[in-house]
């Protein structure tokens, strides 16, 4: 995981990591839960003018079990938390957003994967 995402990562439009551990709690969940949106907005489709619900289930919103699973490994390799795709299915932008912000090491930004080229904790 590097300091700087950039346009390539699952979420995109997310600020860099400094940027991201230089907020409040509350503003970088919201960050995350914005960023979070934005991509689901154009992975299912959502049309113009219209915006996935923070508050519903992505299953309920058009999330299937491929583009979840896609979604959880670019998660991983993005920012080294772990989302299992049936987390992502149930739950909410909102609580995947709290979710990852708690899972994700600020203090130390811990790198993807570990030395042993394993993914970093956390099951979801």
């Amino acid at each position: 995981m590097t300091d700087d995402i950039g346009n390539s990562s699952t979420l995109g439009h997310l600020p860099g990591l400094a940027d991201l551990r230089a907020m409040s709690p509350d503003v970088r969940t919201a960050t995350l839960a914005h960023c979070l949106r934005l991509h689901l907005d154009g992975l299912l489709h959502v049309p113009s003018g219209h915006r996935t619900s923070p508050h519903e289930p992505l299953r309920t919103q058009g999330l299937d079990w491929l583009n979840a699973l896609n979604l959880s490994h670019g998660i991983r390799r993005d920012l080294g938390v772990e989302l299992g795709a049936q987390t992502l299915l149930d739950g909410t932008v909102a609580e995947l957003a709290a979710l990852l912000d708690a899972r994700m090491a600020w203090a130390g930004a811990r790198p993807a994967a570990s030395a042993a080229g394993r993914p970093a904790t956390g099951r979801g």
